[in-house]
């Protein structure tokens, strides 16, 4: 059991889960420098925050230990830009008005309809504006 290996492995259920290094933390109350550490390899959690990790990312610790059962990236269900821009108009919103409804600011809306990946929080919002 390698450091790099759980901290590849927490980066991984991390990205999966679209979830940013402050929201893994706020999730799993360790701290933003220390999960940037452990997924740098230059720490190894104990067992205590290995499983507030587990549970923030909603896996097991034995998954972020050997990564075994990672689900692929490209399984997840993504937010289409494209769908994202064509629900818009269709609705008679503009990107201002969409960052609005949906608490997130124009520039993630923006960021959004060019392809730039959102958190699943973020996706979220803006799903349920839409009624996606």
């Amino acid at each position: 059991m390698s450091k790099s290996n759980i901290g590849e492995n927490i980066r991984y259920y991390r990205k999966y889960r679209r979830m940013s290094q402050r929201e893994l933390d706020k999730k799993a109350g360790i701290g933003q420098s220390y999960i940037s550490a452990v997924e740098t390899g230059k720490f190894s959690p104990n067992a205590k925050k290995l499983e507030a990790i587990a549970k923030a990312l909603d896996t097991t610790v034995l998954s972020l230990i050997d990564g075994i059962g990672k689900p692929p990236i490209t399984d997840r269900e993504r937010l289409s830009p494209i769908v994202v821009y064509e629900k818009r108009l269709e609705m008679d919103l503009s990107q201002a008005q969409l960052a609005k409804l949906a608490g997130v600011s124009r520039y993630t809306v923006i960021k959004l309809e060019s392809y730039t990946p959102m958190s699943q929080e973020t996706e979220d919002k803006i799903k349920e504006v839409l009624g996606l």
